[in-house]
């Protein structure tokens, strides 16, 4: 996101990152993957978008969500939540004997990761709001706390479940490298 302060073409955001990963890891990335990147931001309000001819601009979007939207935000990740958690009591065997995970195991890690990358995502973005003055720094905290709060819960009986050290490795080594430039 940091490289959408302002209007840029989508092509110009994938040379960007590009040029940006091949710093870091010297490696460019996919375009394709890219691009989806930049159509899920989109998708979830992170990033404004225009059609300017026949070409697709984007931007930041540094607004701050409304009590409402958030309240909605929220309710849509305890959706998942319910749905996560009524998987994990089905005493589903997500790990094998030879501590390799099972196919439902997989899906169900990835289906959380995917959600708490979700709601950092959205924590990082509530604190830069608040350094722009876009909302308080009292209300970022109490929605950074509850977002913390509902990450926890599933973790918490995720680990109850499972071992703790396979849920911890597994989580340390299939994160996805999320780096915010504030």
């Amino acid at each position: 996101m940091n490289n959408c302060g302002e209007w840029a073409s989508a092509s110009e955001i994938v040379r960007r990152v590009q040029a940006y990963n091949k710093r870091i890891s010297g490696k460019r990335g996919d375009r394709n993957s890219i691009l989806d990147a930049i159509r899920n931001l989109a998708d979830d309000d992170y990033l404004e978008f225009k059609k300017v001819k026949n070409r697709h601009e984007y931007m930041r979007n540094d607004k701050a969500d409304s009590e409402l939207k958030f309240s909605s935000i929220m309710q849509s990740f305890e959706d998942m939540q319910k749905i996560q958690l009524d998987e994990i009591n089905q005493d589903k065997i997500i790990f094998l004997s030879n501590n390799r995970l099972a196919i439902d195991g997989e899906m169900l890690l990835d289906s959380i990761q995917d959600e708490m990358e979700k709601a950092y995502t959205l924590m990082v973005r509530m604190n830069y709001q608040a350094q722009l003055d876009v909302i308080s720094k009292r209300d970022a905290t109490e929605r950074s706390k509850r977002l913390q709060e509902h990450i926890d819960k599933t973790m918490k009986m995720l680990k109850r479940k499972y071992p703790a050290n396979l849920i911890k490795e597994y989580f340390q080594n299939h994160v996805k490298r999320l780096e915010f430039k504030i």
